[in-house]
């Protein structure tokens, strides 16, 4: 039977740190961390638990992946500026937001250049746009129009994103907007207004390729989707199910939708690779309004309606990092 040595040429490495352009079946010593890995292959994507949130949130905006997430705003209750990071093991109180809202539907960026814009509180809207910098957050300039519960481009920067739709004036029976805003780092610009309105929806990808799925109205644009190629939008497959208050992660070309309401909670995941959305693995716990990640193989779902302290780490089919153990 061929050995290590035989496969790879070399024993198993002793390192500081976990080794760059990995392939399949290297084995190696962690020193920092005393584990060994593998750098193994997941063949379906699957959710596990996480370290819970406490208190509980609703509403709250998200950004990073499974092991460097930011979480901030959102309802305790009452309305919060709380911000926590979360490692994949701890959740630890960082700098807070400058002003209490929630209802963000997607954060931008990563856990140390994040972005939280617009949002809501009862019968306001709000057009503030903070960023992050991994410790405090700081004023940028505002949306030009206040709204919530809005698409956001979670793999967008601070230097480049984009804004579609969501609850605006009047209250307190907003009907949805169709406006789209894009951010260069300095201010926002108009961008060609959604195809119809829409709010309570998701959104994956960057400023100029977009993807945005589910909603409200509902049941009317439930299951749409549509991509923004940055100048036009055009209707993608939908969704297999029908949904408003769902969280979306990933890019225009590999997204995930997740959770959501349709009378009741819901708990599928949907994957789409650019042309087709296909049902995954199942959330633990149905919700609606949850903080997400913007990585769609390294997702995260935290919180949502009725302040659930629920959270669940979603790792996607392909290449995985994996600690060795004797169980």
């Amino acid at each position: 039977m061929a050995t290590y040595y035989d496969i790879f040429g070399q024993k198993v490495q002793y390192l500081s740190s976990d080794p760059a352009n990995l392939t399949e079946g290297q084995v190696w010593y962690n020193s920092t961390s005393n584990t060994a890995k593998v750098q193994g292959y997941v063949a379906t994507g699957s959710w596990a638990s996480g370290t819970s949130l406490s208190p509980g949130l609703n509403a709250a905006g998200g950004a990073g992946t499974t092991t460097a997430f930011v979480i901030f705003g959102g309802i305790a209750p009452p309305y919060t500026t709380s911000s926590k990071l979360y490692d994949g093991t701890t959740w630890t109180s960082t700098g807070s937001l400058g002003t209490a809202r929630g209802g963000f539907d997607n954060g931008v960026g990563t856990q140390t250049a994040a972005q939280a814009t617009g949002g809501v509180t009862p019968g306001t809207f709000y057009g503030n746009n903070e960023q992050f910098n991994g410790s405090t957050w700081s004023e940028q300039n505002d949306l030009n129009t206040a709204r919530g519960s809005m698409a956001q481009s979670g793999q967008g920067s601070q230097t480049s994103a984009i804004v579609a739709g969501g609850t605006a004036p009047p209250a307190p029976a907003p009907p949805g907007s169709t406006t789209v805003e894009t951010w260069d780092g300095t201010s926002w610009a108009a961008g060609t207004a959604l195809p119809t309105i829409n709010k309570s929806f998701a959104g994956a990808g960057v400023s100029n390729s977009f993807l945005t799925f589910g909603g409200s109205p509902f049941p009317s644009v439930g299951n749409t989707t549509n991509l923004w190629n940055g100048s036009t939008w055009t209707a993608q497959p939908t969704l297999n199910t029908a949904r408003q208050g769902l969280s979306g992660s990933g890019s225009s070309t590999l997204a995930l939708a997740f959770a959501g309401e349709a009378s009741p909670y819901r708990d599928e995941t949907e994957s789409f690779n650019g042309s087709t959305w296909t049902s995954e693995a199942s959330l633990s716990t149905a919700r609606q309004q949850a903080a997400e990640g913007n990585s769609a193989t390294a997702a995260l779902c935290a919180g949502g309606e009725n302040g659930t302290t629920a959270v669940e780490e979603w790792t996607g089919a392909g290449p995985q990092t994996q600690t060795i153990t004797t169980s």
